[in-house]
């Protein structure tokens, strides 16, 4: 756009002109206001604009900072989970070694004590088995006394 310095008769024509071209209806082509009135209006317009730009683009910068908060604190949680699920699983290992070896150990032990069990009943058996000969030993002295007694006396 070029500016070129007219004379106010020549400004008031050409002002007349670009109204009657472009479709502004002005009260007056002597009003000089509403040229300096639209180019206020554009300048208002421009610089809405580019205020609503610019927040938008600040509201942009704001909300991917967030989001990038976001997505880092979720990260951390992530991690801190991943975390406590491995220390989670270090610990229910070491728990099922340590029930393992446990019960390892009662079996051992019940076996032990079957055995034990086992070794007393035959122990056991073996006594009783003295003991019934030794019993039958004494019944049969007994008996032969007897028997010897009534023997003399008859």
């Amino acid at each position: 756009m070029t500016f070129r310095v007219v004379r106010t008769n020549q400004y008031n024509q050409d002002l007349g002109l670009i109204h009657s071209t472009n479709g502004n209806h002005l009260k007056s082509p002597n009003e000089g206001s509403s040229i300096d009135h639209q180019n206020q209006l554009l300048s208002k317009t421009d610089n809405l604009e580019k205020a609503l730009v610019e927040a938008h683009t600040q509201q942009d910068q704001v909300l991917r900072g967030l989001i990038k908060n976001v997505r880092q604190e979720v990260q951390i949680q992530k991690d801190a989970l991943s975390l406590e699920m491995l220390e989670s699983k270090r610990e229910v290992r070491a728990q099922y070694v340590i029930l393992t070896t446990y019960l390892a150990d009662i079996r051992k032990e019940v076996q032990d004590q079957k055995a034990a069990m086992l070794a007393f009943r035959e122990e056991s058996q073996e006594h009783y088995s003295t003991l019934h000969e030794h019993l039958v030993e004494i019944i049969a002295y007994i008996n032969r006394g007897r028997d010897d007694k009534l023997g003399e006396s008859v």
